[in-house]
């Protein structure tokens, strides 16, 4: 529904129809058969945010941005993005473009959710992977913008709930910490199970090295 130099005011009419058009255009046959889905289920399961990502668009990008976020364009959708500085590779929902205080523009990832807000560390902290990703000379993409300093996570289902999220030293740290720790899981080598009788190689299965517990709120 966000389409790259939009010129014209999106209505609620105008993002039902480009809805309508990308389901039934055949696009999507290959992910509806693996969820199960018919087009008209999925066309009712997305009608129900219609209005909320207007009322968006109209706030920050047919408005004059008052609450401080203005929106110039699109710079990408489901944009794959890589760091070689953090050794992670993501795909970002939607990088905005964003005007900055001099003017120009800035690039600003948006991470989407359809469920209810919860701002939960996990959001936050996939929302700031995207921002530090693309963040720095390093970032590996084709925008001509300025590198991001912040990551937007948007909420749709009652209405667009956002927060602007930047990673300040203490958040770096820790997002680095866990990464860290899940490659060190990840490089350790696989395991050989001997599941037969006598230690024939035959009976014998190899499998991944374990991977640690998933954290939970306990944990942070």
């Amino acid at each position: 529904l966000l389409v790259r130099h939009q010129t014209a005011p999106v209505t609620e009419a105008s993002a039902s129809a480009a809805a309508a058009q990308l389901v039934n255009s055949g696009q999507l046959a290959q992910q509806l058969a693996a969820l199960g889905l018919s087009e008209s289920e999925l066309l009712a399961e997305v009608s129900q945010f219609v209005k909320h990502i207007v009322d968006w668009l109209r706030r920050h990008h047919d408005d004059d941005g008052s609450d401080g976020l203005r929106v110039n364009g699109v710079a990408d959708i489901e944009e794959s993005v890589g760091s070689r500085r953090f050794g992670l590779k993501g795909k970002v929902d939607v990088s905005l473009l964003v005007a900055d205080a001099a003017g120009g523009d800035k690039r600003l990832p948006v991470e989407l959710k359809t469920g209810r807000a919860s701002f939960s560390h996990e959001h936050v902290g996939q929302a700031l992977l995207y921002s530090m990703m693309l963040d720095g000379p390093e970032a590996e993409n084709s925008s001509t913008a300025d590198g991001a300093d912040g990551a937007l996570l948007l909420y749709l289902r009652d209405g667009p709930q956002q927060q602007l999220f930047r990673p300040d030293r203490s958040r770096r740290c820790g997002l680095l910490q866990l990464r860290n720790e899940l490659a060190g899981w990840l490089a350790r080598p696989p395991v050989v199970v001997d599941e037969g009788d006598g230690g024939s190689t035959e009976a014998c299965e190899v499998r991944l090295a374990p991977l640690p517990d998933p954290l939970t709120g306990r944990d942070r």
